[in-house]
């Protein structure tokens, strides 16, 4: 900052708030700001927007100067600041941008393992209900969790019989269903 802008009149009314002044520093160094931040960036853009809040800075601190000197130093420590905070925070987004894809894509992934595995639940079930009524019987206490003895004593059939009907019912299921599960591993192989 060189010529007019040492001079001690120009930089008296400048701390006092004279936007004519304001307005030829920032004419004059304009330019020569944002080429030192794109030393950093080499974005337009972005260095002029820095630039332009750097200014702002130094508007609303004028008064604390104490010469021209250490307005050309805050001017370069603020704008290199600025720069290095801009490239923290992009290389944050990038990296929390980067995990929301791997979020998104595994919230996909669980929504449709949740959608085979509901219309699987569906086929199975509605095959159940094509059973015999002992059959059926048998299967959907099964599918709730109970033993084979529990099922014996609610249904009032001895043990051997539970495990008969299961046996039947995993064969006519495998046979009913052998598409189910080559539709399930290729929907499976897939991903």
């Amino acid at each position: 900052m060189e010529g007019k802008f040492t001079d001690e009149a120009f930089f008296q009314k400048l701390q006092e708030g004279d936007e004519g002044k304001l307005k030829e520093l920032f004419n004059d160094f304009f330019a020569l700001f944002v080429a030192f931040a794109r030393n950093y960036l080499g974005q337009d853009d972005t260095c002029e927007d820095i630039v332009q809040d750097t200014f702002v800075a130094f508007w609303e601190q004028r008064a604390s100067f104490k010469n021209i000197y250490y307005v050309k130093a805050f001017f370069y420590k603020t704008i290199r600041h600025k720069c290095l905070n801009y490239i923290r925070h992009q290389k944050i987004t990038s990296r929390h941008a980067s995990e929301e894809q791997k979020n998104d894509l595994a919230d996909k992934s669980y929504f449709i393992d949740a959608i085979i595995q509901e219309e699987a639940s569906r086929m199975i079930y509605e095959e159940i209900l094509k059973l015999s009524n002992m059959g059926r019987q048998v299967m959907l206490l099964a599918l709730d969790g109970c033993s084979n003895d529990e099922i014996a004593e609610k249904l009032g059939i001895s043990v051997n019989t539970v495990r008969t009907h299961k046996a039947r019912t995993y064969q006519y299921l495998r046979e009913r269903l052998g598409e189910l599960r080559i539709l399930l591993l290729v929907l499976f192989s897939t991903y």
